[in-house]
């Protein structure tokens, strides 16, 4: 899934380019291990690039980009129980930092702790008023999480619309349209759904209709859309592909 293939990209070489000089001799042998995973990571052999980064983390527990670099490692190999609490333990150092923030709500929704993940975006939208792509997420899920207590159609709009102003493309669309559904306005819905299955037509991505096609069903039949897997919602929290025109 394209989630876990950014956050191999992430842990293995975005981390190792932003690392800072060490400053003593226990930083210097994390940096070490840290770039020893990376190479690791690089060559396929990615428990052993989680032992390293393990011991990088015990050697420089306040660091936080081991800490990271090891959660996104395990959350793009799928172990996202083990990803979020480290994720968690970055941010509790790092509350700025809006990557963490997104890896660890990720991690949550692909466990199905959708209430949970409503709760870390809220929180997460509070210390990051501008993090557009918590918003996102934050919008998709409330209009499209299949536990009714999560669901908020007029959140889901007005996140999504305040959204699609700032990035207007394929996905920051659709979840307007999921958002329109949700609250029960199915001609906007419908004539939105339509716009983007045409685009999706003329631009030749016909990997998307399968989806497109099956929501637009449900909202001719008046039925607003339901997440059928954890990663219909997560996906808000990549950097989306523009659409042509858009």
């Amino acid at each position: 899934m394209r989630f876990q293939q950014a956050l191999v990209l992430l842990s293995v070489a975005a981390l190792g380019l932003t690392m800072a000089p060490p400053t003593s001799a226990t930083d210097a042998r994390a940096t070490e291990l840290a770039q020893e995973a990376n190479t690791l990571s690089r060559q396929g052999d990615f428990e052993a690039a989680i032992a390293k980064l393990q011991a990088a983390t015990k050697l420089a527990p306040t660091e936080t980009r081991y800490s990271f670099q090891l959660a996104g490692l395990l959350a793009s190999l799928g172990r996202f129980e083990e990803a979020g609490p480290i994720f968690e333990a970055v941010v509790a150092l790092d509350p700025e930092n809006g990557a963490a923030r997104r890896g660890e709500i990720t991690a949550i929704i692909f466990q199905g702790r959708y209430r949970d993940a409503r709760k870390k975006l809220e929180d997460g939208l509070t210390a990051l008023p501008r993090d557009g792509q918590l918003a996102h997420t934050l919008a998709r899920l409330v209009a499209t999480a299949p536990l009714d207590d999560v669901r908020d159609g007029d959140l889901a709009l007005q996140l999504a619309a305040k959204v699609y102003e700032v990035v207007k493309n394929f996905e920051t669309a659709e979840t307007v349209a999921m958002a329109y559904a949700e609250t029960g306005q199915f001609d906007k819905a419908i004539e939105l759904q339509r716009g983007l299955i045409a685009e999706a037509k003329a631009s030749g991505d016909s990997a998307k209709l399968e989806g497109l096609n099956k929501r637009l069903l449900a909202y001719l039949e008046k039925k607003p859309w339901r997440a059928g897997s954890p990663s219909e919602i997560a996906m808000a929290t990549e950097p989306p592909k523009a659409v042509k025109g858009g």
